[in-house]
């Protein structure tokens, strides 16, 4: 196995960080994240509550859908696009 990829979200976080923080999964696991640095962001526990009492697990072009029909302004249409 090659070596994991960090996330630059995670940039500069001590352990003492992390303690206050909750691990996110930018790829929910239950829609085939893995437990990979690059797919792990640490974040306030209010945050990540709210996230998943917003969006659950949906996949990203679900949670733009979800904001474009019910959040947006309007004249606004938010797009997600896929790295490649």
């Amino acid at each position: 196995m090659g070596k994991s990829k960090r996330n630059p979200a995670n940039k500069g976080l001590t352990p003492n960080d992390k303690h206050f923080l909750t691990k996110h999964h930018r790829k929910c696991k239950s829609n085939g994240g893995s437990n990979d640095d690059s797919n792990i962001s640490y974040i306030p526990r209010n945050k990540h509550q709210a996230f998943h009492t917003l969006f659950q697990n949906k996949e990203a072009y679900e949670i733009a859908d979800i904001l474009n029909k019910e959040y947006l302004d309007p004249d606004y249409y938010f797009i997600v696009k896929k790295r490649t």
